[in-house]
């Protein structure tokens, strides 16, 4: 199993891919890079259901949870609770939020923005997140095309791309507003991709079984934080 950190920004990545689905679950198992296949995302965990999210995950609830840090339910319940007790609109919208705000960080240069498009367009293509080594080479690709528009000549060597990388591009950290976490290992990709329709039931019912035995696992000891 993978983890890679969401941002208040990548969640536009899963909420064209995974909230939006265009295969129906339960139906006959089919090799994704060549029949699209994807079911929609579901809400799982204890978490999920003290929140009162159930059900599909809908594109308002990821931009509220991923983009905001907020709970849409929770906004609406809220609301008309705490007015009716005489609260400001500022206190109603202040129950809503499910933590510290979002950190929002200094605007983007372009090369940022660039990159960012570069990177969000090959994940939508690929239909999965890029790996450490893909985001790099993106990255740098994008940066030597921007060097050589800016200077009119391609960059001596990878110090001074990287250099100019550097100087053209904001901070890199970024506030974490969730995990993704991938269970399927390149060896199971292949094994799903080349097997029989026998071997890929039995491959796609590992991947539920460790699905599911993640979410427990997060749902007791995987949240416990030492005061």
């Amino acid at each position: 199993m993978t983890a890679k950190g969401i941002t208040a920004k990548g969640y536009h990545y899963y909420r064209r891919i995974i909230a939006t689905g265009d295969g129906a679950q339960g139906s006959e198992p089919t090799v994704s890079s060549t029949v699209p296949g994807v079911p929609h995302g579901i809400w799982h965990g204890l978490a999920a259901r003290a929140l009162g999210l159930e059900g599909v995950v809908t594109e308002p609830q990821m931009r509220a949870l991923s983009g905001l840090g907020k709970c849409i339910r929770t906004r609406r319940r809220s609301r008309p609770g705490s007015w009716a007790l005489g609260a400001s609109l500022r206190q109603a919208v202040k129950a809503a939020k499910l933590g510290p705000a979002v950190p929002r960080l200094s605007e983007r240069s372009p090369l940022d923005q660039s990159i960012e498009q570069v990177l969000q367009e090959a994940a939508e293509q690929l239909c999965r997140p890029l790996t450490k080594a893909e985001t790099g080479q993106l990255r740098h690709r994008t940066a030597a095309l921007a060097f050589a528009a800016e200077y009119h000549r391609a960059p001596a060597d990878g110090a001074e791309l990287g250099r100019y990388l550097t100087a053209r591009t904001g901070p890199q950290r970024r506030g974490r507003t969730g995990y993704d976490l991938t269970f399927a290992s390149q060896e199971l990709s292949l094994l799903f991709a080349l097997g029989d329709p026998d071997t890929r039931r039995i491959v796609l019912g590992v991947l539920v079984q460790a699905r599911s035995e993640t979410v427990s696992w997060l749902d007791h000891p995987g949240f416990v934080i030492p005061a």
